[in-house]
């Protein structure tokens, strides 16, 4: 997927929730668990995209979409992105940083691809484990396919 669909994610996820993506104060966070870039190839599902919204000022649950992107996992979707969970198999969480020194501030991205539509409990929960070791919150998650 390139830099032109995750614009075009964006801008959808814009409009279909209507809520304002904001910078968030400060350096970004230090992250306490990454692996090593994931071996990972072949299709996959881009199930998931880390949201940090809000709206009226307050942190909101979001709705799953139900629309389930196909990708072709390949080694140049790890280009300025940090592996903070995988099992080289099953699924990878990327994240990404953007820090704005004028502003102060950063914006994070946190993209899941899994192998299948439906991933298994183990791999939700090693999922869940990654987000939250690096202190990410799972209801910041928009959820592509379920």
């Amino acid at each position: 997927m390139g830099k032109c669909s995750f614009l075009i994610l964006g801008t959808l996820a814009t409009i279909a929730f209507q809520e304002v993506f904001t910078l968030q104060p400060g350096p970004c966070r230090k992250l306490v668990q990454s692996y090593p870039p994931t071996t990972i190839k072949g299709k996959m599902i881009h199930h998931s995209l880390y949201l940090d919204i809000f709206t009226k000022g307050e942190k909101k649950q979001n709705k799953p979409l139900n629309v389930c992107l196909h990708v072709d996992f390949q080694e140049s979707f790890l280009k300025g992105y940090t592996v903070i969970g995988t099992d080289n198999k099953d699924f990878a969480v990327l994240y990404k940083c953007n820090y704005f020194d004028d502003s102060k501030s950063n914006v994070e991205l946190i993209n899941t691809y899994t192998r299948l539509k439906t991933p298994s409990k183990d791999t939700l929960t090693l999922i869940s484990q990654a987000f939250k070791k690096n202190g990410l919150k799972e209801n910041s998650e928009l959820i592509f396919c379920q």
